[in-house]
């Protein structure tokens, strides 16, 4: 998970459409979140949308879609059912708010996942009075970032709202862990240590390490030229940075490698001296001196 912008005063203009106000309008008068169909909130035009603000990733696990099946159009606060709280109809008024619908795959979003629960500490937020004035929808008090949503205190990160950097941390196998009550909910209700998620970015780590290590190697049996050692830990540690930005695949775990680069990399190297002349280059490289 990373931090997203999306622009909320400017949502897809399908969702504000005549057919989905009378939807919308419907379902508030009977406060019922099934009577949403899939097409209601994620017609094609709106999932596009959302693979362009996410960069065809998950907003949870960061999967695109060839590890994760199709992406699929899901509710922040799910809009028909809450599973921690039984007497609570779902946020139906935010069915088709465009800044209550992430980007998710079928594994984080399904049911022994993320699905239909929202804990919360303290009050849920109720249905403005203002949305529903004078049988119009007015749609400026449903926005994920101002009252009364804001005023929530949810137990699930939103990429959106919340700055994920804060919340995680790794181990160098790239096993994620919270820092915060709302980063370990999170984990624990999208499940983001499933076996396949660690293996991705652990496959990650150890892809770059060989580059380093075939530096180290080249060092140490002399096939390098004067500044060669350099040149190349420059190119290896390049491969490290990019894997932050925002388009790659588990970048919060590339900004953890690159940033964390001692836990992560040279935890890996045994010979003392390797480690120190690999930690000088690193410390050169963020100084912009490699």
């Amino acid at each position: 998970m990373i931090s997203i912008y999306k622009n909320y005063a400017q949502p897809p203009s399908i969702l504000a459409n005549e057919h989905r106000v009378n939807k919308l309008t419907e379902i508030i008068n009977k406060k019922d979140g099934n009577l949403y169909i899939n097409n209601d909130y994620a017609p094609a035009t709106v999932k596009t949308a959302l693979e362009t603000v996410y960069k065809e990733k998950c907003a949870y696990c960061e999967s695109k879609i060839k590890h994760a099946a199709n992406l699929q159009v899901e509710h922040y606060r799910p809009k028909a059912k809450v599973n921690e709280d039984e007497d609570h109809g779902g946020y139906y008024w935010l069915g088709l708010e465009w800044s209550n619908l992430l980007l998710s795959c079928p594994r984080c979003n399904q049911n022994g996942a993320k699905g239909n629960s929202f804990p919360i500490q303290g009050k849920r937020a109720a249905l403005p009075v203002t949305v529903i004035s004078s049988n119009k929808i007015d749609r400026t008090d449903l926005c994920a970032n101002d009252i009364p949503l804001i005023r929530e205190r949810p137990l699930l990160l939103n990429p959106e709202i919340n700055n994920p950097r804060i919340h995680f941390y790794f181990d160098e196998h790239g096993k994620i862990y919270g820092k915060t009550l709302e980063g370990k909910s999170t984990i624990n209700i999208c499940n983001l240590n499933r076996a396949h998620l660690v293996g991705h970015r652990q496959e990650l780590r150890l892809l770059l390490l060989k580059d380093i290590e075939t530096v180290i190697e080249a060092n140490r049996r002399g096939k390098l030229a004067k500044g060669g050692f350099e040149y190349f830990m420059q190119k290896a540690l390049e491969k490290v940075e990019v894997r932050q930005y925002s388009d790659k695949e588990y970048s919060l775990w590339g900004w953890y490698l690159f940033y964390f680069f001692e836990k992560c990399f040279l935890s890996a190297i045994d010979n003392k001296q390797e480690k120190v002349i690999v930690l000088a280059a690193y410390k050169s490289y963020r100084k912009g001196k490699l």
